[in-house]
């Protein structure tokens, strides 16, 4: 309910001194080949404080002192991402398989991920016809951060993942999961 003490108050005072953060994205239906599909654009901008990781040098994290590091106010991100049916049945518009992925990229500081994408093939119901079965094989790569690379003993980092589920029951699934 209301409060009578809210008139007059001034709540929103100071509620952008942390930052403001800004987020964007147009998604888009697309038809190829006769088949659905999706493509999505995205973007992410920030003037939060972060640290900012080219301060970091030899300091081991977390720091006792957080005068140690300086911090940066401002953040990007981009991504393009999609789906789309390579086969999709006549008889059963929720079984099929196709293709997915995503590719984004950041400014590297002070997001610890300079890039990052994965990729894939997934599908519902093709082994078992006619199944509310689920599978999926993918792929990822993530680009850290030039600085924090140069910090802390950390690589680029990458890896796949197989997925099964058998529809046992409208209501039950039985899944195993490789990575």
């Amino acid at each position: 309910g209301l409060r009578a003490s809210a008139v007059g108050n001034h709540e929103f005072d100071g509620g952008f001194a942390d930052g403001v953060s800004v987020r964007a994205s147009a998604d888009f239906n697309v038809t190829l080949g006769g088949r659905p599909g999706h493509q999505s654009l995205s973007a992410f901008y920030s003037t939060q404080d972060g640290t900012d990781l080219s301060t970091l040098g030899d300091i081991l994290l977390p720091t006792p002192d957080p005068g140690a590091v300086s911090t940066k106010n401002r953040r990007y991100y981009f991504a393009y991402g999609f789906d789309q049916y390579l086969y999709r049945s006549r008889d059963n518009p929720d079984e099929g398989c196709g293709l997915f992925g995503n590719l984004g990229v950041s400014d590297g500081n002070p997001n610890g991920l300079r890039w990052s994408m994965y990729f894939g093939v997934g599908g519902t119901g093709l082994i078992r016809h006619g199944s509310r079965d689920r599978w999926g094989v993918g792929y990822y790569y993530d680009g850290i951060s030039d600085y924090v690379k140069e910090t802390l003993p950390i690589e680029d980092e990458q890896g796949v993942e197989v997925f099964y589920d058998f529809a046992l029951a409208p209501w039950f699934s039985l899944g195993a999961d490789l990575q």
